[in-house]
């Protein structure tokens, strides 16, 4: 029976998916479908209803952070189970979806895409991590994990100039290997 403390750092990816779902009532829909002439030529032809327009996007963010943590861990023969505290500091931050422009048009906010509205942040800064775990020993240096966690991003993922206040709390479950020097 072994306890103690620990101190972790390395790199900790994680990726946070939404599903934006949104009904525009009495939109005004333009479709242009194009028709081919028998001797080759292409005409189109310009429709233009009103209705209901349903649009749904899968946005994603993509999040590499620095972590520091704390921890305690007992062991009991293969098995040893912790509690870990601490903060990430960002890394890198990118995100790729659509959504809504305040002037209501839709438009995409991907990094790297020059037409992208620039509605979130470069950076993350500082978040709080907290989380238990359950290791078992493979051999003496390595481990696999299981380890419920909850992540506080402490900034909002949009800007101070962007008319939303994006701030996220996430819970979610690690799992790999834990390779100890």
């Amino acid at each position: 029976n072994r306890k103690g403390l620990a101190l972790r750092t390395g790199i900790m990816y994680n990726q946070i998916n939404e599903k934006f779902h949104t009904k525009l009532p009495n939109s005004l829909q333009i479709n242009i479908d194009p028709y081919e002439n028998p001797d080759g030529t292409i005409w189109y032809d310009t429709t233009y209803t009103w209705g209901d327009n349903i649009i749904t996007t899968y946005n994603r963010f993509h999040i590499i952070d620095f972590p520091i943590l704390f921890g305690y861990e007992v062991h009991y023969g293969k098995w040893a189970y912790g509690i870990n505290a601490g903060t990430s500091f960002n890394v890198m931050f990118k995100q790729k979806g659509k959504f809504y422009a305040p002037n209501g048009a839709p438009m995409s906010f991907t990094s790297g895409d020059p037409d992208a509205y620039k509605a979130f942040r470069t950076n993350l800064g500082m978040s709080i991590f907290g989380s238990i775990s359950i290791h078992y020993e493979l051999s003496k240096n390595f481990r696999i994990l299981l380890e419920p966690h909850f992540k506080y991003y402490r900034n909002s993922f949009s800007r101070d100039d962007y008319i939303l206040d994006q701030q996220y709390f996430t819970v979610g479950v690690l799992t790999g290997m834990r390779m100890k020097f």
